[in-house]
């Protein structure tokens, strides 16, 4: 008994004295830290580029070549292979596809919208001036006008700088990291390849340091995070897809300028919960505004229904109830998400979320039934 005291109290006085000087020096920590993540961040993205592409490869796996597997013995080592394959093959053609044919016109309509600014700009204000000389606002607001019209200019042309910085600067960082992804690419092949044996190796490490009952919870929680962030990305890649090249038909149909940068806004936002296809379609109408403002009303009722028949049609037979979560959860998962992880938090907050609400769900249905029964032995 003395012996677990002093042990437990050199262990006390150790975390102590460590936290004084982690505190102490926090600025050196935070920096050795951001080394740290800096040098396993490639294995965070083969993490991630394998949970994605796991999806894909389970398809080629058990649905395409799943003949070969059934037939056992050397064929199952074909099937993985060729499953593998397959996958990477699919995602680089996609890659290419993109690259080949979707940035050349997006840089066209990005580069048309960029160049026409400075006119739509002068359009807006013979605009402005129009409405104070139709309805003699001149003398009432005097001076005021021109230095109004002139903030107002200012302001327009700082706010459209600072976007065009702040897209520089993430273009910079995405092609600084270019390494990081290649080498996370490299890392994702070997966990696909692998896939079966380092699950098998991580269960036995789990069954022999932790506690039966812990064993349990822990692979009911891995198994539920797996199954409800499986279904969420394949379903909202799916469903972002079929948005976008919806959007993209029927913009070409009416007629609204800029269609296939309009679609790929919507179908891109379109992955953020709740929020993006708001934003999106904010964002593609002020497009749209600066080149034909009806055309922007045209597309804000176009969107309207198209969002309405995503709801109500597509969606759920492609998301179906993977994630379970009432929509004040939703909201309340994307703001604390995006305010705590940025652009990454707005797309896991919500399976994260929903994770923890069906987890909290399972722990009170259990505690009652628990209260229920000990109630009903008392009697």
């Amino acid at each position: 008994m003395e012996k677990f005291k002093i042990k437990t109290i050199l262990l006390v006085i150790t975390y102590t004295v460590v936290l004084f000087m982690a505190l102490n020096h926090y600025s050196a920590v935070l920096g050795a830290l951001g080394y740290l993540f800096g040098i396993i961040l490639p294995f965070i993205y083969g993490i991630a580029i394998a949970f994605v592409l796991n999806i894909p490869y389970q398809f080629y796996r058990e649905k395409v070549f799943g003949r070969l597997a059934k037939k056992g013995g050397k064929l199952r080592r074909w099937t993985d292979a060729l499953a593998l394959l397959s996958t990477y093959v699919s995602v680089f053609i996609g890659i290419f596809l993109i690259v080949w044919f979707m940035i050349p016109q997006l840089g066209s309509s990005v580069n048309q919208f960029v160049q026409k600014i400075p006119a739509y700009l002068v359009s807006v204000q013979n605009i402005f001036n129009d409405i104070i000389a139709r309805y003699n606002l001149g003398s009432l607001l005097g001076t005021q006008v021109g230095s109004t019209w002139t903030n107002i200019m200012q302001q327009a042309a700082t706010t459209l700088s600072n976007m065009l910085q702040g897209v520089l600067g993430y273009i910079i960082g995405v092609t600084s990291s270019i390494f990081s992804i290649l080498i996370g690419f490299i890392v994702s092949i070997y966990m696909l390849s692998s896939k079966d044996s380092l699950i098998s190796q991580t269960k036995e490490a789990l069954r022999a340091f932790l506690p039966d009952r812990c064993m349990a919870v822990t692979m009911k929680v891995a198994s539920r995070t797996n199954h409800t962030f499986g279904r969420f990305i394949k379903g909202t890649l799916i469903d972002s897809t079929v948005m976008g090249v919806l959007c993209f038909i029927g913009l070409t149909v009416l007629g609204i300028p800029y269609a296939l940068l309009v679609s790929v806004i919507q179908g891109t936002m379109n992955i953020i919960p709740a929020f993006g296809p708001v934003i999106g379609a904010c964002l593609s109408a002020f497009i749209i505004f600066m080149d034909t403002p009806v055309k922007a009303l045209v597309f804000l009722v176009f969107i309207l229904v198209l969002q309405q028949i995503d709801g109500n049609f597509i969606q759920p037979r492609i998301v179906g109830s993977a994630i379970g979560l009432p929509g004040i959860w939703v909201i309340f998962a994307v703001v604390v998400g995006s305010a705590l992880f940025g652009v990454v938090g707005l797309v896991i907050g919500v399976p994260t979320a929903a994770v923890c609400y069906s987890l909290m769900k399972d722990l009170i249905n259990r505690r009652l039934e628990e209260k229920e029964s000990s109630s009903g032995e008392s009697e």
